[in-house]
This record gives structure tokens, sequence and C-alpha cells, in this order.
């Protein structure tokens, strides 16, 4: 063989060899939980804002007895890592769509494990801008498409480097004899308590005003194409359903809502929406759980990451409230947070829904800094308001 033949053969050799150690070393740490193995179960931290990715994967190689849908509201303030306990699966993701959801439901069902569906159902989700949207990525990985799969979980030099930091984690917990993590799911009281204690005043109120402002903007645009889908309504009604039939517990809420996220929905002409919404839930699926409106959850922004996620300790109280476990050790914090909560049926939806209105007025007339500074967010990117 020439020697140009020969380098050109060593050369292929090599990277074969080298792309053959990379696909190893994914396979054996699993960082994205994509494949079977789990030698590294307890020292995977998953990576807040990669949940279409690795959440996706997950969700295709396990069988869950609880699945928790929604979207970045459930994924990052109901955050559950990999090798949680109690067969829980967070199967929530950035931006679901309703035919998303339906898509998790439908994979997860097919396990014959499934036995319980949380769900925090979004607004904005039941628009037609969204009617029928999959993403194509995200739907690959739910179908683990090998044209994908094997790139993105194997010979991903991005994979490697997050199953270096799997190991590094194992390592240190390993040398220092630390114990592995709890990983009791949702959170026990006593975590539940310690959170909202150390919470002080940080959160919402350290972000600062082109942060704050970005995401009111950001929320402006959504709702301000908002035009509610009959389809999607039928969507949500059909696979509830479904599963219902399948002898599955469904549980939907919806979840706490900051003053300002809440403030976009009224700017924009759609709070007489929002409330007709609920109403159409309620008809669509049958009584649960909503913990939105201006109440005492959306006027305390230390309870708020951001405009748009309150903090785990609260997203996990009210995942514990929704599965029927003990709250009241949780503290008196906890329980005045539940207090926001209503319970929509037939009985109670004319009640509640005149209570929010009452307190969207009483919010509007106390507050009338924090509407204008909306407002102005709104004139100056050229976006329709309402004062209604």
């Amino acid at each position: 063989m020439s020697t140009p033949r020969r380098r050109l053969a060593l050369m292929i050799g090599y990277l074969c060899g080298f792309l053959g150690v990379v696909a190893l070393c994914n396979w054996l740490v699993n960082p994205y939980w994509a494949w079977p193995l789990r030698l590294f179960q307890a020292d995977h931290a998953a990576p807040q804002g990669e949940e279409r990715q690795w959440g996706a994967y997950r969700i295709t190689s396990e069988a869950p007895s609880t699945l928790v849908v929604g979207s970045s509201r459930v994924a990052w303030s109901m955050r559950c890592d990999p090798g949680t306990d109690g067969g829980l699966l967070n199967a929530a993701l950035p931006g679901a769509t309703l035919a998303e959801i339906t898509r998790i439901i439908n994979l997860t069902m097919r396990t014959g494990a499934l036995r319980r569906i949380v769900w925090g159902v979004d607004f904005f989700a039941f628009s037609d801008s969204f009617r029928g949207f999959l993403d194509p990525d995200t739907e690959a990985r739910l179908n683990r498409d090998a044209r994908l799969l094997i790139p993105e979980t194997l010979l991903s030099l991005k994979a490697l480097a997050e199953s270096r930091e799997v190991v590094e984690r194992a390592i240190v917990r390993h040398w220092r004899q630390m114990p592995t993590p709890p990983r009791e799911i949702p959170w026990p009281p006593e975590t539940i308590r310690d959170e909202l204690q150390r919470m002080g005043t940080d959160g919402l109120n350290t972000l600062s005003p082109r942060l704050l402002e970005a995401a009111v903007l950001g929320w402006l645009q959504r709702y301000s194409t908002q035009h509610f889908s009959d389809g999607e309504l039928a969507r949500y009604r059909a696979i509830i359903a479904r599963a219902r039939a399948h002898g599955i517990e469904v549980i939907p809420l919806v979840l706490p809502h900051n003053e300002l996220e809440l403030e976009t929905i009224r700017q924009t002409g759609n709070w007489a929406l929002f409330l007709r919404w609920k109403g159409e839930l309620l008809r669509a699926a049958g009584p649960y759980w909503d913990f939105s409106g201006y109440n005492s959850i959306a006027q305390t922004p230390r309870l708020f990451t951001d405009v748009t996620h309150f903090k785990p300790a609260v997203g996990h109280l009210i995942l514990r409230h929704a599965l029927s476990r003990d709250c009241a050790p949780c503290g008196p914090e906890a329980q005045d947070i539940l207090e926001s909560g209503r319970w929509i049926d037939s009985e109670s939806l004319g009640a509640t829904l005149g209570e929010q209105e009452r307190a969207r007025a009483a919010w509007v007339e106390r507050n009338p800094q924090r509407a204008a500074m909306v407002g102005n967010v709104a004139r100056q990117h050229g976006i329709p308001i309402t004062d209604s």
C-alpha cells in the first residue's frame, strides 16, 4: 500500500476508534437517559432548558406510574432529576403544545404501567397558533429515530462533556463519602418548609428592568395573537377521555401566574377569554384545581424566579396537594399558598370566576404603576392594548 493510502487508512482507523470510544463512554454514562444502562443514576443533574433533548429521550426509556406533563411551568417549577423515586416522571417540555402532550401521553400509556397523569394546563396552548404543532426534532426523539438518536446521544462531543460531568460528580461523592442525595418526589414536607423559609426576598424582585421588560414583551407578543381553538379543546377532551377509559386518573391543574403575566392577558384583551377558557376546561374534562388569578401567589414576587416560573418549593407543594399527600407539616406559609387554590366544579365555577374578576379589578386600581409598565412595553413595540 502506498504511503498516502496508508495514511488515509490510518486516519480513518483513528477516527473510527475515537468515535467508538466516544460512543462507548456516552452509552455507559448515558447522560441523556436514552439507554437502559443506569450506572450513574444518582449523579445525573438534568440541565434546565434542555428538556426537549434529554427529556424527550427519558420519556422513551421509562415506564412511570405517574406522569407529569405541561410546559416549562411544570418542567422547571416541579423539577425532577433522573433517578427520582416513586415511579414519577416529569415529562413536561418548554412551550409544549397540546399535540406534543397528547403524543407523550399516548407513548407512555403503551408501557402499561401508567396509573395517573398530573397535567399543568396552559391557556396559551389552546390557540390556533399552535394547532396540531409537533416540533420535528422532539418528534424524532420520541420516535427514537436513529438518524438523531445515535449522533446526538452517542457520537456527540456535547454528550461526552456532559458524561464527564456526571462521572466527576460520582467521583466527588464517592471520594468524600457523601450519601446518595434524597430523591423523593414530590419533595417531602420538611424540604418544602425549609425552602420556603430560606426564600428571603429574592426572586422576581432581583430581575433587572431589561430582563423584566423582555419577559413581559414575550407574553404580550404571545397573547396578542391568542385565538381560541375549538380543535385544541377537542384534542384535550379526547386524550383525557382516552386515558380515563384505560383506568388512568387524570388531575388537571391551572398553575399560578405572576401578576405581570396576568396583566399581559388583560391588556391584550384576553381576560374575558381566559375566564371563559376555565369554564371550557370544566366542561371538557371535569373538575380541576385552579391556582391562577390575581391571588396572593401572583402578588408575591419572591415566590417566582421570573415572570413565568414559580419556585420549585411552590411547585412541589402544589404537586403534593394534587396527589393528596399530607401538606400540613409543610408549614404555615405553605398553607397560605394552598389557600389561593380553588376547586373548580359545576357548583363553584360561577362564584370563583366572579371572585377572580373582582380581584383583577382591585389589583388594577391598587397597582397603576405595574399596569402602566406593561402598557408602556406594549406601546413601544406597537402591540395594541385595551384598558378593559
